[in-house]
């Protein structure tokens, strides 16, 4: 019988299978565009397109759409009309559109935000990549939970629930406060999200909240948050498990996709991490399993030996899972 010693061995240097880059993003701004971001609203618009241009520029791979929805106060001001465009990949034209963009209308210190947050989830048309939401105002929310307006108390939980939907669909949001009154009602969205994110182990992320004045003016060698922040997800770490994965599907014959769920078959990846053992395939116990089954297949005895605790039984479950669907 032919060992195959090939099999066994890996590069242990960080290689083209050891990252995954996504292949599509979508990046839809939430532009406050009421009167009172006044000076702010230009400085947006050209923050929103240099975004645009930095991204385009930095990943040429990725299948990019932007959307935008500026938005005004309906609620306070019912003649004043909200505007959006749906995500599109003529960026050309969508630059020059967020460049006429003119600030007016609103009245009182608090912004609509279940209006703009139900336009971004319900006129985009979101695709299954990376999906960033940049949300930039001066006010903000209504409703008491997210600030100290009592005036309309059915907007805290609208607002709530489209929150929730953004965590379903693994929309990623950046806040930008211009000025400290939209500070409360961004430290409660994030609060929101993140709570549950835990409950449903979601992927999306409230990231964080920054002061947009003081991001248009970086210090030398600063990075820009959303540039930073889609690095991090553009380019990522693959599943530690997914290249041992790869080759014990070729080595055992096993008809089960290493990723996605295809009919009765569960992926390799949810397999190994049925129950509560999230099993983390290494080189160790990777060659173990490779090493029993050669001598299996020679009919030669196998022992297993070691300390309680190191893994002798999970190891042989895990690999009659990985054989048996399950």
């Amino acid at each position: 019988m032919k060992f195959e010693y090939e099999k066994l061995n890996f590069d242990c240097e960080e290689n083209k299978e050891d990252i995954k880059i996504n292949k599509e993003a979508d990046i839809v701004y939430l532009i406050d565009t009421t009167g009172s971001m006044g000076r702010l609203i230009n400085s947006a618009n050209e923050y929103a397109i240099k975004i645009i241009n930095e991204l385009k520029r930095s990943y040429k791979n990725i299948k990019f759409c932007f959307g935008t929805v500026f938005y005004k106060d309906k609620i306070d001001s019912p003649k004043d009309n909200n505007e959006y465009i749906p995500l599109t990949d003529n960026v050309e034209d969508l630059k020059k559109k967020i460049s006429k963009i003119e600030p007016y209308g609103g009245g009182d210190i608090y912004n609509d935000w279940v209006e703009r947050y139900n336009l971004a989830l319900n006129k985009m048309n979101w695709r299954n990549g990376i999906k960033f939401l940049i949300h930039i105002t001066n006010k903000g929310a209504y409703g008491q939970e997210f600030s100290k307006e009592d005036k309309y108390l059915d907007e805290g939980p609208k607002l709530t629930k489209l929150i929730k939907v953004c965590v379903q669909k693994n929309i990623n949001i950046i806040g930008f406060k211009a000025g400290e009154d939209a500070n409360k009602s961004f430290k409660k969205l994030c609060e929101i999200y993140n709570n549950y994110k835990i409950s449903t182990k979601d992927n999306g992320q409230f990231i964080e909240i920054y002061d947009f004045e003081r991001c248009l003016i970086l210090k030398k060698g600063e990075i820009d948050p959303v540039l930073k922040k889609f690095h991090e997800l553009a380019i990522k770490p693959i599943n530690p498990s997914y290249k041992f994965l790869k080759r014990l599907k070729n080595i055992f014959n096993v008809p089960n996709d290493i990723e996605k769920e295809k009919g009765d078959k569960r992926s390799l990846i949810t397999i190994l991490n049925l129950g509560t053992d999230n099993y983390v395939l290494n080189e160790d116990n990777y060659r173990k399993m490779v090493l029993l089954k050669y001598r299996i297949e020679a009919n030669i005895p196998v022992i297993i030996m070691g300390e309680t605790g190191c893994g002798k039984t999970l190891l042989i479950i895990k690999l009659s899972q990985i054989l048996n669907n399950g």
